[in-house]
């Protein structure tokens, strides 16, 4: 995944670990292409993606939450589940 990198171990030779990196630009550009948040919108669906990588390895220290605040779009975008009920 591009919001990643993969850096050598200083303790265990052959290993390495999976630390965050900035991605402000892809970031900003996957948000200006979104389109509802749905199932078709693809920019939406990476940008989520990405924030689940986030969640795993974390977030780079100098990367705000929302992609692009001046844009005045929301994030994350969120759609209604029209399949949901009251159980789930």
């Amino acid at each position: 995944m591009a919001t990643t990198e993969h850096v050598p171990s200083e303790s265990w030779e052959g290993a390495y670990n999976v630390v965050p990196i900035p991605a402000i630009e892809l970031r900003r550009s996957l948000l200006s292409m979104t389109i509802d948040g749905g199932a078709s919108d693809v920019a939406a669906r990476l940008l989520r993606q990405i924030d689940l990588v986030r969640d795993e390895y974390g977030v780079p220290e100098a990367e705000p939450r929302h992609p692009d605040l001046a844009s005045g779009k929301p994030w994350p975008i969120l759609t209604a589940d029209l399949d949901a009920t009251a159980e789930n």
